[in-house]
């Protein structure tokens, strides 16, 4: 009986120590130092500006990189939020557009239903790839109802395009001066 207590007395040491190893079997989930960053940017559309407008999302990174997307119904949830990612190592940039053309004349339509809401969300991660920080931009923009021939002047103006940069140092803070909504 007594070598039976000493038997278990030794493994829950083992096991206790092997726990409670040090971090040279670290995976890297414990850095906390921000490598680089993944941002969501969450793009309000309405059915109308989708049927009736051709609707195109480029998104630009830190080295000029550009990719646009004509939207479609495939690129949109239900409620027409179009969901852009982008990701960059620190320090990074990001820069997000929207033109919106029409697609044929709405003159006669008695209502057209836009927005030009949007607003961001972002992970920072370190070198192993584990999220050590997160967060997220106001809501910026309008939502409207207008007459067609209101809307077509609204979208041959401009109006509904926009250009939102993101700017982030080399800690994953974002550098308000350059944080821009046009």
């Amino acid at each position: 009986m007594t070598l039976a207590a000493v038997l278990c007395c030794a493994m829950t040491t083992t096991v206790l120590t092997s726990c409670n190893s040090d971090s040279s079997n670290d995976d890297g989930a414990y850095d906390k130092t921000p490598k680089y960053m993944m941002m969501q940017f969450d793009i309000d559309n309405t059915k109308d500006m989708l049927d009736y407008c051709t609707i195109e999302l480029t998104i630009e990174d830190q080295l000029g990189n550009k990719k646009t997307t004509v939207l479609t119904s495939e690129y949109v949830d239900a409620d027409y939020v179009c969901y852009a990612t982008a990701n960059g190592e620190l320090p990074t940039t990001f820069k997000f557009s929207r033109k919106v053309t029409l697609k044929q004349s709405i003159d006669n339509l008695e209502s057209f239903k836009y927005t030009t809401r949007t607003k961001a969300e972002y992970g920072i991660f370190n070198a192993a790839g584990y999220q050590i920080g997160m967060g997220e931009t106001d809501i910026v923009g309008e939502t409207g109802t207008v007459t067609g021939a209101e809307a077509a002047q609204l979208i041959n103006q401009g109006v509904l395009d926009f250009t939102r940069t993101f700017k982030y140092d080399e800690k994953g803070n974002l550098i308000p001066e350059n944080n821009t909504a046009q």
